[in-house]
Protein backbone atom coordinates (compact mmCIF):
# COMPACT_ATOMS: atom_id res chain seq x y z
CA UNK A 1 0.00 0.00 0.00
CA UNK A 2 1.39 3.02 -0.76
CA UNK A 3 0.04 6.53 1.74
CA UNK A 4 1.25 10.24 1.26
CA UNK A 5 1.99 11.40 5.15
CA UNK A 6 0.94 14.73 6.00
CA UNK A 7 1.93 14.83 9.62
CA UNK A 8 5.93 16.46 10.28
CA UNK A 9 6.25 14.10 13.31
CA UNK A 10 4.97 10.99 11.28
CA UNK A 11 7.07 12.05 8.41
CA UNK A 12 10.34 11.87 10.54
CA UNK A 13 9.54 8.75 12.53
CA UNK A 14 8.59 6.95 9.33
CA UNK A 15 11.81 7.64 8.16
CA UNK A 16 14.39 7.35 11.08
CA UNK A 17 12.79 3.91 11.52
CA UNK A 18 13.72 3.35 7.92
CA UNK A 19 17.32 5.33 7.62
CA UNK A 20 18.29 3.90 10.76
CA UNK A 21 17.95 0.32 9.53
CA UNK A 22 20.54 1.29 6.72
CA UNK A 23 23.61 2.26 8.29
CA UNK A 24 25.62 1.00 5.58
CA UNK A 25 24.36 4.06 3.22
CA UNK A 26 23.12 6.24 6.11
CA UNK A 27 25.97 5.85 8.65
CA UNK A 28 26.86 9.47 8.75
CA UNK A 29 24.54 10.49 11.92
CA UNK A 30 24.95 14.29 11.68
CA UNK A 31 23.95 13.66 7.52
CA UNK A 32 21.26 11.32 8.41
CA UNK A 33 19.44 14.03 11.28
CA UNK A 34 18.95 16.54 8.73
CA UNK A 35 17.79 14.49 6.34
CA UNK A 36 15.32 13.24 8.94
CA UNK A 37 14.38 16.38 9.93
CA UNK A 38 14.05 18.24 6.69
CA UNK A 39 12.32 15.04 5.85
CA UNK A 40 8.81 16.93 7.83
CA UNK A 41 8.81 19.73 5.36
CA UNK A 42 8.61 17.77 2.04
CA UNK A 43 6.24 15.71 0.63
CA UNK A 44 6.01 12.39 2.11
CA UNK A 45 4.98 9.43 0.97
CA UNK A 46 5.75 5.75 2.21
CA UNK A 47 5.23 2.12 1.09
CA UNK A 48 3.56 -0.22 3.82
CA UNK A 49 3.37 -4.02 3.85
CA UNK A 50 1.28 -5.80 6.26
CA UNK A 51 0.96 -2.27 7.72
CA UNK A 52 4.76 -1.94 8.55
CA UNK A 53 6.49 0.88 6.69
CA UNK A 54 9.06 -0.68 4.22
CA UNK A 55 9.49 2.38 2.64
CA UNK A 56 9.32 6.39 1.57
CA UNK A 57 9.96 9.14 -0.70
CA UNK A 58 9.84 12.65 0.02
CA UNK A 59 10.85 15.43 -2.22
CA UNK A 60 10.02 19.33 -2.22
CA UNK A 61 7.90 19.53 -4.74
CA UNK A 62 11.05 21.16 -6.90
CA UNK A 63 11.59 18.76 -10.07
Amino acid sequence: MIEEIKDKQSKRHIARLILEALTDWFGITESREQYIKDCGEQIFVVAKEDEKEIGFICSNGIL
